[in-house]
């Protein structure tokens, strides 16, 4: 009896040995299981967050948000089907481009500038400065041909701009596979224009000449009337061309009051800045869009990700279940590729939470660009230190961050230039009146001589024969900046 009891003592402590292993292998694994339960609920909680921000912004997160948001107006209102026409004409006609790319240092020349591609970086060609002057008349002959072989454009762009829409219909399924063919054709059609607007201007019509420079800027607003960030690039790219002709015009008949009037005009034309709201649309979608494309295909898409990355994520996933870590380690696999749901819920949280905050520094500092763009360098700041400490969850923010804060430059530059065409119609009016131009920008109103990018007076130099306006440029906003101060001189020196 006793030799029993015993055994049962002996199976009843093994029992409750084993028991207390399972229970302390159980441990673990349960903790990690109630760890991951309360980081989906988290990271769910802050989507389900993030997401209302952005419709009580009026943001789409879905196609069909987009698309009622973006619903085509009548066809006699839009202007999209017209340039599609304009377009057509472009690749129907290769020679075109032929004569389009010799007349390049012309243009290059009258503009007074390194050439300003489609999306706002610089390229180099050569200057008609150094050309000889029979090389030169050799160029104006190649456009006066360019712009009559292509002079069934000019009525298919005047009825274009006369239009109040411009809608691509563009099929937002596609994410970030949708691409935008028009934008390069618009930059051909900026360039047709200005060619022209040379040519009526060194024939002695400024008049003529301003008026192709206003259908230049209408279609510029046009193109970027698009909901998507790059349409506004590709307005500011083409705007920053439309700008200088006006210039170069302005001061060839400084003397002309009638042209002086016409300029002003036209100067109102120009965009002062993003419709930011409307830009970020896309922006929001795109970010839902991507954050699907990661549920569904995780590996996939951190591999095509990671080379966008200045520091790419580790593929492993510190998020995985402790079971499958276990499991991978002990079989001696890899840690697994793909993303955890949670994870992949605080990517788009944080994504969305970043445009939401970007709107509403945007909005609060609508009327003070300055503020709103060292309000945006903070927030970048912020972001950056966030995602040190969590790569992953910020990863796409970390993409996308230094596109928002080039929009948000680049809507100071349009308020630079719409200052400094002001100013400078003011200066020559001055001139007319009193002869000479003023000794400093005090006789004019203040709010007209702040500088967007410092919310200082712009810096101005009475020469003796004209005057030098500066806007100290983006080195306001950073000190270790590469990029130029924006300067008007008159006469123009090349």
């Amino acid at each position: 009896m006793s030799a029993q009891r015993k055994d049962r003592r002996d199976l009843f402590f093994i029992a409750a040995l084993l028991l207390g292993i399972l229970i302390l292998f159980m441990l673990p694994i349960g903790y990690v299981l109630l760890q991951n339960h309360f980081a989906t609920v988290r990271a769910h909680r802050m989507l389900v967050h993030a997401r209302a921000l952005l419709r009580q912004d009026g943001l789409p997160l879905s196609v069909d948000e987009m698309n009622r948001l973006t619903t085509p107006p009548p066809l006699a209102e839009n202007a999209a089907p017209i340039y599609d026409k304009i377009f057509m004409n472009f690749n129907q006609n290769p020679q075109w481009s032929l004569l389009e790319r010799q007349t390049y240092p012309l243009l290059d020349n009258w503009l007074a500038t390194i050439p300003i591609a489609p999306f706002g970086f610089t390229t180099s060609r050569p200057s008609a400065s150094a050309m000889t002057p029979a090389q030169q008349e050799s160029l104006l002959h190649v456009a006066q041909q360019y712009v009559q072989s292509a002079r069934a454009q000019f009525p298919l762009t005047a009825k274009a701009v006369a239009l109040p829409y411009c809608n691509f219909q563009r099929n937002w399924s596609l994410g970030s596979n949708l691409t935008f063919p028009e934008y390069s054709q618009a930059y051909k059609l900026i360039r047709l224009l200005l060619l022209r607007a040379l040519l009526l201007d060194r024939a002695g019509k400024p008049l003529e000449a301003l008026q192709q420079i206003d259908l230049g800027v209408k279609v510029a607003k046009q193109i970027g009337s698009d909901p998507v960030l790059l349409a506004f690039l590709t307005q500011y790219a083409m705007e920053g061309m439309l700008q200088r002709a006006w210039m170069r015009v302005v001061e060839n008949h400084a003397n002309d009051p009638q042209v002086l009037q016409c300029a002003d005009k036209v100067s109102c034309d120009f965009g002062h800045g993003p419709d930011l709201i409307r830009d970020m649309y896309s922006e929001a979608l795109w970010t839902e869009l991507t954050s699907r494309v990661a549920h569904a295909e995780g590996e996939r898409f951190l591999e095509e990700v990671n080379p966008q990355l200045t520091s790419p994520m580790p593929l492993g996933n510190s998020s995985e279940s402790f079971l499958t870590h276990f499991w991978n380690r002990l079989l001696g696999k890899e840690q697994s590729k793909s993303l955890a749901a949670p994870t992949i819920d605080l990517m788009e949280a944080n994504m969305l939470d970043y445009l939401h905050n970007f709107i509403q520094i945007e909005k609060r500092y609508a009327n003070d660009p300055y503020q709103a763009m060292k309000a945006v360098q903070q927030l970048s700041a912020d972001v950056s230190d966030a995602a040190t400490r969590a790569p992953k969850e910020y990863f796409l923010v970390s993409v996308m961050d230094s596109n928002y804060q080039t929009t948000a430059i680049k809507g100071i530059y349009l308020r630079a230039w719409a200052r400094q065409r002001q100013l400078v119609l003011d200066l020559f009016k001055y001139r007319l009146q009193h002869h000479q131009f003023p000794k400093d920008l005090s006789v004019f109103p203040n709010e007209e001589t702040l500088d967007p990018f410092s919310d200082r007076p712009m810096r101005y130099r009475r020469t003796v024969q004209g005057f030098v306006l500066t806007s100290v440029g983006e080195r306001a906003l950073a000190a270790n900046t590469s990029s130029d101060e924006l300067t008007v001189r008159y006469p123009l020196s090349k």
